[in-house]
């Protein structure tokens, strides 16, 4: 007689990237920042935490890979969507609904200077539609600007869809997270990807996911541990290292406006909050169109 096969549940679909990182975003989705951790992750992908380690660094890592997925669907405007302005306003709306999708992912932002293939497409849209209006300097701190806009807008309509407590990766992984540290280095494998997605060139492209070509074709090219974490200079020297490597015929705003995009230090700051007194003085000079909309 043949013998019973002893496999009472489906075999487990193969652990790759994509699956972990999907895996990730859906605890995102279900509990929020705070719920994530390298056990949580492996116990929806039912492996051990140490798997996790082959594709991610650490929890870091992982959570700025779902950050880059989250926007992965946004469609860039066309023409047919208005001039230079109405295409950079949609994209900002969508880009915004993209994130608010995910409780509160959108933190990330805060911390972090997003550097994934997915969210660069998003900047080097933006920068090119603002160069259209601004000099140089002015677009490579007006989309910082934006960027904390969406940021933000996505972050408050998260938290009132789905709620969500964490801030992201500076948030305490969940309690179950055991003897097992999010912040370990994983152990030594092939599938080498810089902390901070500065890049691999394939990132979830070669698992069916809709990732452009890659950002670095050399993942040990740059080094560092990422925009969120180190001195200013070293956060500004690992991002000019980014911008740097990026490829020209697929960035090419970003890659000319790079010097820009780290520079000004406090005189940054000034400037963007006098845009904002200002564009409120604009608009309360309108006071008729504004009155109209109330």
């Amino acid at each position: 007689m043949p013998r019973p096969n002893p496999r009472t549940s489906p075999a487990k679909a193969p652990l790759s990237l994509d699956a972990v990182v999907r895996a990730t975003l859906t605890l995102i989705d279900e509990s929020g920042c705070d719920a994530v951790s390298m056990r949580r992750v492996a116990q929806a992908l039912d492996t051990g935490s140490a798997s996790l380690y082959v594709y991610v660094h650490d929890r870091r890592e992982l959570m700025l890979l779902a950050h880059d997925l989250a926007v992965a669907a946004v469609e860039l405007p066309t023409e047919a969507d208005g001039d230079w302005r109405a295409r950079l306003e949609l994209l900002v709306q969508r880009t915004i609904a993209a994130l608010a999708t995910h409780r509160d992912l959108a933190a990330l932002g805060f911390t972090e200077a997003p550097t994934g293939p997915h969210f660069l497409r998003l900047i080097e849209e933006m920068l090119r539609l603002l160069r259209q209006a601004l000099p140089d300097p002015a677009c490579a701190w007006a989309v910082d600007l934006l960027a904390q806009y969406i940021a933000s807008a996505a972050l408050e309509s998260g938290f009132r869809a789905g709620g969500g407590s964490g801030s992201g990766l500076d948030a305490k992984p969940a309690p179950d997270s055991g003897s097992e540290s999010d912040n370990s280095s994983r152990p030594s494998s092939g599938a080498d990807s810089l902390s901070g997605l500065a890049s691999n060139p394939g990132l979830l492209s070669d698992k069916g996911s809709d990732s452009r070509a890659g950002v670095n074709s050399d993942p040990g090219a740059i080094s560092g541990s990422g925009s969120g974490s180190g001195s200013e200079e070293e956060t500004r020297a690992y991002l000019d290292a980014v911008y740097a490597a990026l490829p020209a015929d697929e960035y090419p705003t970003i890659h000319a406006l790079g010097p820009f995009l780290t520079a000004g230090g406090p005189d940054r700051a000034t400037w963007k909050l006098r845009v904002i007194i200002d564009g409120l003085l604009a608009t309360a000079a309108s006071g008729p169109e504004l009155d109209a909309r109330w």
